[in-house]
Order: structure tokens, then sequence, then C-alpha cells
């Protein structure tokens, strides 16, 4: 598994997706270990403010060779990507790199009547030539 955290933003799919509280009252929520209290829809929750498509690598796209990456992605309280873990890839290493890149560029607004909430998302990002 491959794993990227940054204090870039977060993503915009509408997948089911554990939704997570801080721990019992950390100085900072963000940084406290989060838990799972429910399943809810992505969209339930948040909307894809900034999204952007994984760069293909070159020299994938000029050998023709297609792939998939499974990620799992923590959206934090501020609709900012935390941290990006692969969980999956196929060919193996051909598109991480340019996956945990892209994903932590993506940020995300409260759903209309939602309250911001950190959530964790598994989903699949597909590469096609």
């Amino acid at each position: 598994m491959r794993t990227a955290g940054t204090q870039g933003p977060g993503c915009g799919h509408a997948l089911m997706l554990a939704c997570l509280l801080a721990g019992s009252a950390p100085a900072v929520a963000e940084e406290a270990e989060p838990r799972e209290i429910e399943y809810v829809e992505l969209s339930q929750v948040w909307v894809v403010a900034k999204q952007f498509v994984p760069k293909y690598p070159r020299k994938a796209r000029a050998a023709g060779i297609p792939g998939d990456v499974t990620v799992t992605m923590t959206i934090g309280r501020d609709g900012r990507v935390v941290d990006v873990t692969i969980l999956d890839a196929t060919p193996l290493e051909v598109f991480d790199s340019a996956t945990l890149r892209c994903l932590k560029t993506w940020r995300f607004e409260p759903a209309p009547g939602a309250a911001p909430a950190a959530v964790r998302t598994t989903f699949n990002v597909p590469f096609r030539p």
C-alpha cells in the first residue's frame, strides 16, 4: 500500500463512505484519530469544489496500457484531503504516483444543509488510453 498525507484538498465522487468524527475532545480535531460511526452517501456531506483528472503517464499512454487504482481517501473537516492510501493497482506502480499527486489537489465544500465532518471513502480511479 502506498500512502500520501497532505494538507491539500478533498474528493468528489458520490460513493458510500464511512463518516468519521474526532475522538474525545482533542486539542485539534483534525489531528485526532477519527472513528467510524455510520455509512452515508458522500454527496450528503460533501460536494466537489475542485477536482482534476490524474495525468496519464506518458509511457503507459504510448504503450496503450490501461489500468485501475483503488484508493481510500480521508477528507478532513475543512474539505481538504488529509490522506490517500492505494489499496490496489493494476498494473502495479504504473499509475500510483499520478493518482496520489492528483487526489491531493481535490477540494470539497459542505453539501447544502450538511455540517462539515471528516469522512473516509474508497473508490476506483480508472486509466484508459
